[in-house]
């Protein structure tokens, strides 16, 4: 072979490769495109004519593979000709937790047109509305009866009264429904302290921040032990689930707020006998805080990839769909080969 001829097949091996680079390239530029200038949700439309259409209607909402099997239980369901399709809308739904109220409507009249008695035969199910109880403040004011022995003498008088029960926190109005309300609307739903004081003002209480932060406080300190028994739970079980979160902290010590702080949860799967959810909190995301959290457990541990997790002595490490499926998702974006196994993924979800 000549030295021409060498040449030649060097310069066709560059080119291949060049192509194929280029290619790599062009499809990282088309995946970026999609991910900085796309939607961010990872529902697919059933409906989808294009992978790679631009069209919003592809990729439109956020996935939850537990409506789309909800979804798929109501149509079989609906297919019944005798069975009434039922509602399943959960803004419909009350469970048992609200009290229920009969009223019986009676007719304006004992008696028929004739002038005849009527006679009660039955009763029936005519509307069922739901009502709101305002919620209100109760001052209760505590006395206690004074005894003394009819027979003592005047100089040797014992006088007798029923003692109260410990205050929730010392010299304080607080109650223990109280100081549970507040909470609750702080970390359950969201509210903050100062915009709490509006309602208890319009409920007649007038209070401040302060009082509030520090019943917050103190309340966490009571139910501790309760706390540290749902962590000594959960790191006996044989299987956990684990992640953790941003969350941003005010007024914390040398640190400024605009740093990130972590949340940390730990939690047993849902069908657990006896389920359980523990949160906790850290300034970092260092993977100490992992293995201190996780100390002595010895079971499978359902997270994500993060390296942190790498140093928690667990019998196993395992992933998640979801994770994967979001793989071969953006793959879509540029490649259509990766609808095979989405497809797969998909089926699994719906079956479960």
């Amino acid at each position: 072979m000549s030295e021409k001829d060498q040449e030649l097949i060097k310069k066709d091996q560059e080119i291949a490769e060049l192509k194929a680079r280029v290619k790599e390239l062009e499809e990282m530029v088309k995946y970026l495109t999609k991910k900085l200038y796309g939607t961010k949700s990872e529902k697919v439309n059933p409906d989808q004519l294009s992978l790679l259409t631009d069209d919003d209607s592809v990729f439109n909402s956020a996935e939850h593979p537990a409506d789309q099997s909800k979804a798929n239980k109501t149509d079989q369901t609906c297919t019944k000709p005798a069975q009434k399709c039922q509602k399943t809308s959960r803004a419909e739904a009350l469970n048992s937790k609200v009290e229920v109220k009969v009223t019986i409507l009676k007719p304006d009249q004992d008696h028929c047109i004739h002038g005849h008695k009527l006679t009660k035969v039955g009763c029936k199910l005519l509307q069922t509305k739901l009502r709101y109880v305002p919620a209100k403040l109760v001052k209760e004011e505590i006395y206690t009866e004074i005894y003394k022995c009819e027979d003592a003498d005047d100089e040797q008088t014992i006088f007798y009264q029923a003692q109260a029960a410990t205050d929730l926190f010392a010299h304080s109005l607080a109650t223990s429904d109280l100081v549970a309300e507040i909470i609750y609307d702080k970390l359950a739903l969201g509210t903050p302290l100062y915009r709490q004081l509006q309602n208890w003002q319009r409920l007649g209480w007038q209070t401040s921040n302060a009082t509030l932060a520090n019943w917050v406080i103190n309340g966490a300190k009571l139910v501790k032990p309760v706390y540290d028994a749902i962590h000594k739970h959960l790191l006996a079980q044989p299987y956990l689930q684990g992640d953790e979160t941003t969350v941003q902290v005010l007024r914390e010590a040398k640190r400024p707020a605009q740093f990130k702080s972590y949340a940390w949860v730990m939690r047993t799967v849902e069908r657990a006998k006896q389920a359980a959810v523990y949160y906790a909190y850290s300034p970092t995301r260092a993977s100490s805080f992992a293995q201190e959290l996780y100390q002595g457990f010895t079971g499978v541990l359902q997270c994500d990839g993060y390296a942190g997790y790498n140093l928690v002595a667990s019998k196993a490490r395992v992933g998640c769909w979801a994770h994967t499926r979001r793989k071969f998702f953006d793959a879509l974006k540029t490649d259509e080969q990766a609808q095979v196994p989405f497809d797969i993924i998909q089926k699994m979800f719906a079956k479960e």
